[in-house]
Order: structure tokens, then C-alpha cells, then sequence
């Protein structure tokens, strides 16, 4: 097992909470990523739809002309529907990964805590162990002071 000064593990401990932290935000980026794209769709879901309510309102009217250049800009829409979905698989894919990262800066934390706080337990049992010694120390030579 590797020493390590009793420096060490507390910097360890803060450089996994700075990841646990970075991450964090990190997810909180590509979830506001994802909320604003969803917003997008549905803006352009809702235009697509009112444009194709207006193609058949236009279609009853015989509006050829009108009806072929609400066709096409229901096919950009479409097009830009399908852009889209397509970056919100891409965004969904990365926050996947930044979930992943997350939980294993998680788990990387809390083992440094973890060998944080078994330092700190071999500390106090070597303080502990210490005192004792110095006090079993004065305990005996109290006692040969006393039998001289």
C-alpha cells in the first residue's frame, strides 16, 4: 500500500469535490441545452401546424400558387423538425455521458472521504496510543520515586 503524507488525502478529498462540482455543472449546462432545444420543437411544431391547417383552409379555396409555397415551407419545417430531433439525440447522448461522469466522480468522492476518514481514525488511535504511553510513563516513575 502506497504512503501518503497526512497533506495528501485532504487535497485529494477537495480535488474530488471540484470534479463532483465541475460535473454537476457540467449536467446543469446540457439540461438547459435540452430545455431550450425542446422549446425550440414545439415552437416549430406548433408553426408547422398552423401552417398545415392553413395549406387546407387554402386547398378548399383552390389557391395553387399559394398552396405550392405553403407546401414547401411546410417541407423546411419538417426539415428543421428533423435537424432538430436530431441535435436533441446528440444533447441526450452527451448528458448520458455527463450522468455517467457524475456517478463516478461520486463514487471517486467518496472514497477519498472515505480514506480521509480512516487517516483521521489512525491519527486519533496514534494520538490516543501516545498519551497513553506518556501517562503509563509518569505511572511508573511516580512508582519508582515512591519505592526509593
Amino acid at each position: 500500500m502506497m504512503k501518503t503524507s497526512g497533506r495528501a488525502i485532504p487535497l485529494l478529498v477537495r480535488l474530488a469535490e471540484n470534479k463532483v462540482s465541475g460535473v454537476l455543472h457540467r449536467v446543469g449546462e446540457i439540461k438547459n441545452m435540452l430545455t431550450k432545444l425542446e422549446e425550440r420543437l414545439l415552437q416549430l411544431t406548433e408553426l408547422r401546424h398552423d401552417y398545415t391547417e392553413r395549406l387546407r383552409s387554402l386547398q378548399l379555396d383552390k389557391g395553387l400558387s399559394e398552396a405550392q409555397n405553403l407546401r414547401r415551407f411546410i417541407k423546411s419545417l419538417l426539415d428543421m423538425e428533423d435537424r432538430l430531433k436530431a441535435e436533441r439525440e446528440s444533447i441526450e447522448g452527451r448528458l448520458a455521458q455527463a450522468m455517467s461522469d457524475l456517478a463516478q466522480a461520486r463514487l471517486d468522492q467518496k472514497k477519498m472521504q472515505s480514506l480521509l476518514e480512516r487517516q483521521s481514525s489512525r491519527q486519533a488511535k496514534a494520538d490516543e496510543e501516545k498519551e497513553q504511553r506518556a501517562m503509563d510513563a509518569a505511572g511508573i516513575a511516580r512508582f519508582n520515586r515512591q519505592t526509593v
